[in-house]
């Protein structure tokens, strides 16, 4: 069984204002050509009507829970971070959402917890019952 976890669209006005450092625009990076519409893209497809354009610079964790796995290939193209896959990204971040103590990431994380991998469903389960015992 595979379980979707909940990627907010632009419509939905939850988490999708920009992410960028406090200095300025965005960060872009080595290989992001910009297209017609002057956003930036590390590939030549077409970027989903949902995508984020973001900085990698002390970004929320929601915000990163956020990326949907089309836009964390696309977004991590050119980087060794896509080595861990989008099931690694989605284990790392309910390990640091675990350690956050913060309650709030227990509904992203008990739809984790359904996930198909099961790496990341154990490393949800974890964080879910870290959250629960330190209230």
């Amino acid at each position: 069984m595979t379980v979707a976890l909940d990627h907010p669209r632009a419509e939905d006005g939850r988490i999708l204002k920009q992410l960028t450092t406090d200095n300025g625009p965005p960060i872009r990076t080595a290989g992001v050509r910009t297209t017609d519409d002057g956003q930036g893209t590390t590939d030549n497809g077409p970027r989903t009507t949902d995508a984020v354009d973001f900085s990698l610079f002390h970004p929320p964790l929601e915000a990163l829970a956020s990326i949907s796995e089309e836009d964390f290939r696309r977004t991590f193209a050119h980087s060794p971070i896509k080595r861990a896959k989008y099931r690694g990204w989605l284990r790392n971040l309910a390990v640091a959402m675990g350690n956050s103590g913060d309650q709030r990431f227990l509904p992203w994380l008990e739809k984790a917890a359904q996930h198909s991998d099961p790496v990341v469903r154990e490393h949800a389960r974890w964080a879910i019952e870290r959250l629960r015992s330190r209230s």
